[in-house]
C-alpha cells in the first residue's frame, strides 16, 4: 500500500509552530500591558475561597463597595495556606469593568506571556538543529 503524501518537513513544523505560540505570547504580552497600563491598584481582602477561586472584597476608586471573583491557577501549596479568607492582597482592577481583577505581582501578570515566549523560542532554536528535510 504506497501513500503519496509528502515527508514532514520538520524544520519547517518548528518555524510554524514557534510562529504561532509567538504570535500567541505576543497578544498575550500586549493584553497584560494594555490592562496593566489602564488598571488602578486596590488593597482587597479574601472573603471567600475554593482551592483556585478566590473571592475578594475591595473599595472602587469612586468608593464603591466591589465583590469579584479571581483564578489563582498558579499559587504555590505553601502560599496557598496563608491565603485564607480575611487575607489582604494587593490587585490591579480594569477603571470601567471592576469586576476584571488580577493579583498586582510580576508573576501573576506577566509569567504566562512569557512562558510562551520561552516556548516558541524552544521551539524554533529545535528546528535550527534538525537536518533538513531531501
Amino acid at each position: 500500500m504506497s501513500t503519496n503524501l509528502m515527508p514532514l518537513n520538520r524544520r519547517k513544523f518548528c518555524d510554524f509552530a514557534s510562529a504561532g505560540l509567538g504570535l500567541i505570547a505576543i497578544i498575550m504580552l500586549l493584553n497584560t500591558a494594555v490592562f496593566v497600563s489602564r488598571a488602578e491598584r486596590a488593597e482587597a481582602t479574601v472573603v471567600e475561597r475554593s482551592k483556585f477561586r478566590y473571592a475578594v472584597e475591595f473599595q472602587s476608586s469612586a468608593n464603591q463597595p466591589v465583590r469579584a471573583e479571581m483564578i489563582l491557577p498558579r499559587v504555590r501549596s505553601s502560599e496557598r495556606r496563608v491565603i485564607q479568607v480575611g487575607y489582604v492582597m494587593s490587585i490591579l482592577y480594569h477603571p470601567t469593568k471592576v469586576t476584571q481583577v488580577r493579583r498586582n505581582r510580576f508573576a501573576d501578570l506577566w509569567s504566562l506571556p512569557l512562558l510562551w515566549g520561552l516556548l516558541a523560542f524552544m521551539i524554533q532554536g529545535l528546528g535550527r538543529t534538525l537536518p533538513a528535510a531531501r
